[in-house]
């Protein structure tokens, strides 16, 4: 969505599209879509954007390891691509 043009809300949508219902309301979503970021500037054809998706370890993934000292409590899950604009 992002490479294809679309706005910050066209890719939230698709972002929480892929996920599970549950998921949808834990997860941060940001993404790079202006030249410079946070303007009011689209980024140009060409040029690159990105998504950036990241949610609290602890709440989509079991702590099975804290038993034996290794927590994901305080830990962050974050996924994110590149791609260029079309």
């Amino acid at each position: 969505m992002a490479a294809a043009g679309g706005n910050l809300d066209d890719v939230k949508a698709a972002v929480k599209a892929s996920l599970l219902i549950g998921e949808q309301n834990l997860v941060d979503i940001q993404a790079v879509l202006t030249d410079p970021p946070n303007s009011a500037q689209p980024v140009p054809p060409g040029s690159p954007v990105a998504v950036m998706v990241s949610a609290p370890a602890r709440a989509l993934v079991p702590d099975y390891l804290r038993f034996i000292g290794i927590s994901i409590a305080n830990r962050c899950l974050i996924g994110q691509t590149v791609m260029r604009k079309e």
